[in-house]
This record gives C-alpha cells, structure tokens and sequence, in this order.
C-alpha cells in the first residue's frame, strides 16, 4: 500500500489539489455573496434621492438635497469601497469625489469656506433651468452605482 503511494504521487497530489480547488470555490463564492449584499445595500441608500431626481417637486434645491443626503452617502461609501479591488476602488473614489466636489472646481481660489465646498459645483446653474443640474448630478450617481451593478 506505502509502496503504490511512493510510486505514483498522484494518489496524494490529486485529493490535495482537488480539496484546494473546492476551498477556492468556495471563497470566491462567499466573496461575490459578500459584494452583491453591499452593493445592494449601497445602491439602496442612494434610491431616496434617484426617486426625487426623477421627479423633481418645484419647491426642491438640488445642492440641499444633496447635501442632507451626504453623511447617509459618506458612510455607504465606507462600507462598500472595502469589497472593491486597488484599482476598481480608486476608480471609485475619484467619482465619489467628483460626485460631491465637482470635477476639480478649485474652491480655495475663491476663498469659498471648507463647510461650503460640498456641492458647490450645481448652484453655478441658473436657478431658473435645474435639468441641467439635475442631470449632472443623476449622471455622477449612476457613475458610483456603475461599481454596485447586480452581478
């Protein structure tokens, strides 16, 4: 018996490789379970303010809504980059800061104060006009919810 073993290492190779293939799968399997329930859950906190983009009420500004939106949407952010990869995750965090501090509006040069600086980029808009804001800002969103798409 000791003997066919020493033999052929395949008798023992092949059971090992097989029990690692297994574990593999079974990781991968847990690690893309892990994904979907975050990106779910990360796509859920940013469904209020999608619903009120859609179908914006004339009494709505769009830079207050946001903002009362964002320490919900900082905090999903938190919790769902750690389920990206490097490079997926860098990716990430240059649309979230694009998302809410524009595309590099430099604000310092206006002396415009720290607290103020969220958002800043759709009140250039001309109140009189929001679509345009609002599709920016539809168009940034569905740019983060792109790395929580349903697998």
């Amino acid at each position: 018996m000791i003997e066919g073993l020493l033999t052929n290492p395949w008798l023992i190779a092949g059971p090992v490789l097989l029990a690692c293939f297994g574990a593999y799968l079974v990781y991968r399997n847990n690690r893309l379970n892990r994904l979907a329930a975050a990106a779910a859950e990360f796509r859920n906190e940013f469904a209020s303010e999608l619903a009120a983009l859609r179908n914006p009420v004339a009494d709505m500004t769009l830079p207050e809504l946001l903002i009362n939106a964002f320490p919900r949407h900082s905090a999903a952010v938190e919790k769902f980059r750690h389920h990206l990869s490097r490079l997926r995750r860098r990716q990430f965090e240059t649309a979230w800061r694009r998302y809410h501090s524009g595309h590099g509006f430099d604000a310092d040069a206006f002396e415009i104060p720290k607290q103020d600086q969220l958002f800043v980029e759709y009140y250039a808009f001309v109140p009189g006009e929001p679509d345009m804001a609002i599709q920016l800002a539809l168009e940034r969103i569905n740019q983060l919810l792109s790395f929580a798409r349903q697998p």
